[in-house]
């Protein structure tokens, strides 16, 4: 494992002596001081002609890697499970030509694509009116020397396909993706997971609320006794005194603009004006008062 973003101390799970490796450095073309070059990186771990799992989730700087690495390399590894990030930039062709489209065609020399899962933290980008993408896509590759081909069609979202931001809709590839695949089942499974997600939301929404209803029920008697002690204590200096408005509407009670001081805290209008560039209403308390809400 390498990251330089990282360090032993933080690894959830401490590592396996002889039988795991950490390097704090990125995975880059270079071999800075704080880079590691991916041939020198495989080749200083690894006993030669041992087959490899390759993870990698390097936020866009998959594709400079995958074509910097050797063909040597790239064959020791039996599956790459990765993480294609700014598919949204397809449409820029120095995106797509220099650096997309040669590393899919690198890596489809040695392998297939068995699997791939749309990241659902960062939506979908649309090329006209039939190619939806993914703007992160997770895909899996096998070597094509332990590829076994089987005459059942795929079904995708996969039933062990997680969804990566469980507070956002899961995503699911259509179209031109499921070229391979059973479209009745993949549209079930993609409902299902779709479904799956919307109850857990409505379950945590669920216990939100009863968890909010708890507190505003331990606040209740003593909003309430506030608020009684504060009625008690407050004179309506406006109840009873002449209020005018700019004009009636065809909403207006009979009360007209006395309806804003009769009292009545309905949760209605208390009046209405017509629509007009300036509409006013006012009251006229008779004296002058000092007003503290």
């Amino acid at each position: 494992m390498c990251d330089f973003t990282s360090d032993v101390a933080r690894l959830q799970t401490p590592l396996i002596p002889g039988r795991q490796f950490f390097a704090k450095k990125w995975l880059d073309t270079d071999a800075g001081a704080d880079s590691i070059d991916i041939n020198a990186w495989i080749q200083g771990n690894t006993q030669p002609g041992s087959d490899l799992l390759l993870q990698m989730d390097i936020e866009g700087a998959e594709y400079r890697n995958l074509l910097h690495a050797s063909v040597q390399t790239l064959s020791r590894f039996r599956v790459i499970a990765l993480e294609l990030h700014d598919l949204g930039s397809l449409g820029d062709s120095a995106f797509r030509e220099g650096l997309f489209v040669p590393t899919l065609r690198k890596l489809a020399a040695l392998f297939t694509c068995v699997h791939a899962h749309p990241n659902n933290c960062c939506g979908i980008s649309r090329f006209g009116s039939e190619l939806p993408v993914p703007n992160v896509l997770e895909v899996t590759f096998l070597r094509n020397d332990r590829l076994r081909r089987r005459g059942k069609r795929l079904t995708l979202p996969h039933p062990l396909d997680v969804i990566n931001v469980p507070g956002k809709p899961p995503l699911a590839l259509e179209g031109p993706w499921l070229a391979h695949a059973d479209p009745i089942a993949c549209e079930t499974a993609a409902l299902r997971e779709r479904v799956a997600s919307l109850t857990r939301r409505l379950e945590e929404s669920s216990a939100r609320v009863a968890a909010l209803t708890c507190e505003v029920d331990a606040y209740t008697p003593q909003l309430t006794h506030y608020l009684n002690k504060q009625l008690k204590s407050a004179t309506n200096i406006a109840r009873g005194k002449r209020a005018t408005q700019s004009s009636l509407s065809a909403f207006s009670t009979a009360e007209g603009a006395a309806g804003g001081i009769n009292g009545e805290k309905t949760g209605r209008f208390g009046f209405h004006t017509a629509l007009e560039p300036n509409p006013w209403w006012s009251v006229d308390l008779g004296a002058p008062y000092e007003i503290s809400e």
